[in-house]
């Protein structure tokens, strides 16, 4: 038998809590995909021409939400002439300002 209670339960909430609990699971998914990739983009690196410096904190908006993470800095020294740059970064294309996933775009 079913208690109803004044405490009662709206289907829009259940909805509501599930969007949030699938959207954080996908963040954290994300998350994870980019650190594997991170970990063997090190891995495979130029040892001659990169050295890795530290990590830094990005947040990219995305159709999850806000993704926050960190990936590596490299030095990179050609020629003589050296420059910050994030593998991660150019492996995924992502060489643009603000920080946006481009599927929120389209």
């Amino acid at each position: 038998m079913i208690n109803i209670t004044k405490n009662e339960i709206k289907f829009n909430d259940l909805e509501e809590k599930m969007w949030k609990k699938k959207m954080q699971e996908g963040l954290d998914e994300l998350k994870d995909q980019l650190r594997r990739i991170d970990n063997q983009l090190l891995k495979d690196k130029n040892n001659k021409e990169l050295e890795v410096k530290d990590f830094q904190k990005t947040t990219i908006k995305c159709k999850f939400g806000d993704l926050e993470f960190y990936r590596r800095r490299y030095k990179l020294t050609k020629n003589g002439k050296a420059q910050m740059i994030y593998l991660l970064d150019i492996y995924l294309e992502l060489g643009y300002v603000g920080q946006y996933s481009n599927v929120l775009w389209m």
